[in-house]
C-alpha cells in the first residue's frame, strides 16, 4: 500500500467527517440570517408609519392640551403702594379696580366706594352648604349690594358658591341664582360667575369631584343660567382649581375670573378678571377685602 494515497484518504476522510458534523450548525446560521433579515424588512417597512403615527399622536395631544394663553406681561403689572391696588396697561389692554362682596362685608356705602376709584363688582347672590343636605341659601345682602351698587355707577357681576356634585345641582344653583338676580331687578353688566370651591375641611360635600365631573357641572350651570337670564357665565378659578379640576375645554370656552396672591399672575391661562388679594382696604367698607382687577381690550 502506498503511505501517499493513504494519507489522502485519511485527510479526506476527516474533512468529510468535519463537514458532515459542521453541516447542522451551518443551517441552522443559515436560517437565524433569513429570519433576522426577515425582521429587519419588516421594521424597515413599520419605520415610516410609525414616524406618522407618532406625527398624528402628538398633533391631538397637542390640541387636547393647548389652552388659551394668558397674553400679558408681568413687567406691566404696577403696584400702587399708598392705594394697595394693582394696576396693568399695554398697547391692547387697559384695567378697572374692583371688588367682591358678600353679607360678611356688612353695610357698604357705595358711593364712597365708587369715589375711591372702584369701578365694578362681583356680587355673591347666594350659597350651597357643605353639609349633605347641601341646601340653597340666599345671600342676605345680595339684591341691596346689586341695587345700592348699580345706584353708585359701578358695573355688576354676581357669583353664585357652589357645592354641586352633579350637573343636575349645578343648574339648580344657576336657576336660584338668576331668581335672586330677577328679584332685584339689576340688569347685570359683567357675568354670572360659577364659584366651586372645596369647603368645611373632609365634611365638604363637593371636595372629591372629579374633573370630568366638574367640568360638566360648569356646563351644566351656564347652560340653565342662559335659559334663565339674557347673561354671560363666567368661572372662578385659581392655579391649581386650573391644573386638576377644570378641563381644557371649560378653561378654553369660559371667561375665566382667576384668583392668585402672588405679585403677577402666575397661570399660563387667559383671564379677565385678576383677584389679586384679599387684604385689601376700601373706603365705605369695613374690615379686609378682597380686590379685583379687570383687564379689558382697549379696541
Amino acid at each position: 500500500m502506498n503511505n501517499g494515497d493513504n494519507d489522502k484518504h485519511t485527510i479526506r476522510d476527516k474533512w468529510e467527517s468535519a463537514v458532515l458534523l459542521l453541516l447542522p450548525f451551518l443551517c441552522i446560521a443559515s436560517l437565524l440570517r433569513s429570519c433576522g433579515g426577515a425582521k429587519r424588512e419588516e421594521a424597515a417597512d413599520m419605520a415610516p408609519q410609525t414616524a406618522a403615527a407618532q406625527q398624528v399622536m402628538a398633533r391631538e395631544a397637542g390640541q387636547k392640551t393647548a389652552v388659551r394663553q394668558n397674553p400679558y406681561n408681568p413687567e406691566n403689572f404696577v403696584y400702587d403702594e399708598e392705594t394697595g391696588t394693582v394696576s396693568y396697561s399695554d398697547d391692547n389692554y387697559e384695567s378697572l379696580q374692583g371688588i367682591d362682596v358678600s353679607d360678611h362685608q356688612g353695610e357698604i356705602d357705595w358711593e364712597e366706594v365708587a369715589e375711591a376709584g372702584f369701578e365694578f363688582v362681583f356680587v355673591r347672590v347666594g350659597f350651597r352648604g357643605y353639609g349633605e343636605e347641601g341646601t340653597l341659601n340666599e345671600d342676605t345682602m345680595a339684591i341691596e349690594y346689586m341695587q345700592d351698587a348699580k345706584k353708585a355707577g359701578l358695573e355688576v357681576g354676581a357669583y353664585f358658591f357652589s357645592q354641586a356634585v352633579s350637573e343636575e345641582e349645578a343648574a339648580e344653583e344657576a336657576r336660584f341664582a338668576a331668581g335672586i338676580i330677577k328679584r332685584s331687578g339689576v340688569s347685570l353688566d359683567l357675568p354670572l360667575v360659577y364659584d366651586p370651591e372645596h369647603a368645611g375641611g373632609s365634611a365638604g360635600r363637593a371636595n372629591h369631584l372629579s374633573r370630568e365631573q366638574v367640568s360638566k357641572n360648569a356646563a351644566a350651570f351656564r347652560e340653565a343660567a342662559e335659559e334663565e337670564l339674557p347673561c354671560r357665565v363666567a368661572i372662578y378659578t385659581n392655579l391649581y382649581w386650573e391644573n386638576t379640576y377644570f378641563d381644557v375645554d371649560t378653561l378654553n370656552n369660559f371667561e375665566i375670573w382667576y384668583a392668585d396672591y402672588a405679585d403677577t399672575p402666575q397661570t399660563n391661562c387667559h383671564f379677565t378678571w385678576w383677584q389679586y388679594t384679599e387684604s385689601g382696604y376700601v373706603p365705605g367698607i369695613r374690615g379686609r377685602m378682597d380686590l379685583n382687577l379687570w383687564i379689558r381690550r382697549i379696541d
